[in-house]
């Protein structure tokens, strides 16, 4: 055999091998609907962001919370994959995309470029922004600085970092609430702590899991950068001693842009992190319609706990607002 025809079969074998290695992953919903996603990989100023991709039609990009991972939009995906080219984000430091060290790194104004960039990727001018948790304060942000790069935004489990600000200011329920962002921000072993917890393989699976996806949380986990996971905390989040004036996710209360797309938030009236005052004024920082969808007997992830009435409700809310001939606010 010659040279080049044994170098052409080397590439091939290690071609092949790599498709391998990508091969699709499979979720299912709560319905028993399952759906098979495609995994790629975006550059952003050098980071390499992971993603899993399923359907066809306007882009929607999830965004995920801290101690999660993209399956945790499992109860969504195949339902929003028959309308949506949807794309499940794994955020930078956590599983397969890069891990930059360093607490810059994670400013929301990072994760916004991440955003910006799979929309590039997916040769989109726009997409519905769809997060949860501390990705859910990631979207705030990206709309509220990013409109012409927004459809429409989804919130699950955060509200606007004014209201944050607000509560951590000036509510002690929140305070006692929120020592465990403290903790993370001053405490060194919080990573470790957290790591052990997340990677212990003799740790019960979270309510409602199969083995397999218990399997799955633990491998992301040991992938995961859990420094990464305290520096969202050390960028972004309110710190003691608690004022109004005090910077969060990216800004201060004097200068936060308001949100100029169709907004829907989704909230667990019984959240525990993230007490349920935080919803109070919301539309003051909100330019756009406005939708709040509160969940009683929900904690501080709805769309897992009650996805049999949280999915169908953010579909009706997406077709709705889909209409071309809805348009706000209306002219007078």
């Amino acid at each position: 055999m010659t040279t080049w025809r044994i170098v052409s079969l080397v590439l091939v074998i290690v071609f092949a091998a790599e498709l391998e290695g990508r091969a699709d992953e499979q979720i299912t919903d709560w319905k028993g609907t399952a759906v098979r996603l495609r995994e790629g990989d975006v550059m952003s100023g050098g980071v390499k962001i992971h993603y899993h991709t399923a359907g066809d039609g306007p882009l929607l990009i999830l965004i995920h919370g801290i101690g999660g991972f993209w399956f945790d939009w499992r109860h969504q995906l195949p339902t929003l994959a028959t309308k949506y080219t949807v794309v499940a984000m794994t955020q930078r430091g956590f599983d397969k995309s890069d891990q930059p060290v360093g607490v810059e790194h994670y400013a929301a104004a990072k994760i916004a470029g991440d955003i910006d960039a799979l929309i590039t990727h997916f040769g989109r001018d726009k997409a519905t922004i769809m997060a949860y948790d501390s990705g859910g304060f990631h979207g705030w942000y990206f709309a509220m600085h990013h409109p012409e790069r927004t459809e429409r935004f989804v919130a699950i489990g955060s509200f606007h970092p004014a209201t944050l600000v607000r509560e951590y200011a000036t509510n002690p329920v929140q305070q006692t609430a929120g020592e465990y962002s403290r903790n993370f921000q001053t405490q060194p072993d919080a990573a470790a702590t957290m790591a052990k917890r997340m990677t212990d393989p003799n740790a019960p699976p979270r309510p409602g899991e199969t083995p397999d996806l218990h399997r799955m949380r633990l491998d992301a986990a040991k992938r995961s950068s859990f420094d990464a996971m305290m520096n969202f905390y050390k960028a972004n989040w309110p710190r003691a001693p608690y004022s109004l004036d005090m910077p969060a996710i990216g800004g201060r209360i004097s200068d936060y842009p308001k949100v100029n797309v169709p907004t829907l938030v989704v909230y667990g009236r019984e959240d525990v992190p993230l007490v349920v005052n935080g919803l109070n004024d919301l539309w003051k920082w909100v330019d756009q319609e406005l939708t709040l969808l509160v969940v009683p007997g929900a904690g501080h992830g709805p769309h897992v706990e009650a996805p049999e009435f949280v999915t169908p409700r953010i579909m009706d809310w997406l077709a709705t607002r889909a209409h071309p001939s809805l348009v706000y606010p209306r002219p007078r």
